[in-house]
């Protein structure tokens, strides 16, 4: 598992396509595994202390990489990935290479 951190944080600034949305990952969490994706020209309201709208902000979306108890690759992150699939694996690669080496 780690491998496959170590390969998505090179993914991190780049943008892909979610549910036919452009966004941009920008970061990647141990716990979970997940994905962070700014979700570019989607907003939603902020509020304050009080629940008072104060303003818009980006959507900023929590993508899992695992589902069905950590067996088999969210359906989400499938999609996010495949948009980014060239880079994913020769980042995947890259990280794999860098392990033996190590």
């Amino acid at each position: 598992m780690n491998e496959l951190i170590s390969a998505l944080t090179d993914l991190i600034g780049k943008t892909l396509e979610l549910e036919g949305m452009p966004c941009q990952v920008i970061d990647v969490l141990n716990e979970g595994p997940s994905i962070v994706l700014h979700m570019h020209n989607v907003y939603e309201i902020q509020s304050n202390q009080y629940g008072e709208a104060q303003r818009r902000v980006p959507k900023i979306r929590t993508i899992p990489l695992l589902s069905d108890g950590n067996k088999t690759l969210h359906p989400l992150a499938i999609e996010a990935l495949i948009v980014t699939k060239r880079e994913f694996i020769s980042c995947f690669k890259n990280s794999q290479v860098s392990a033996r080496r190590g």
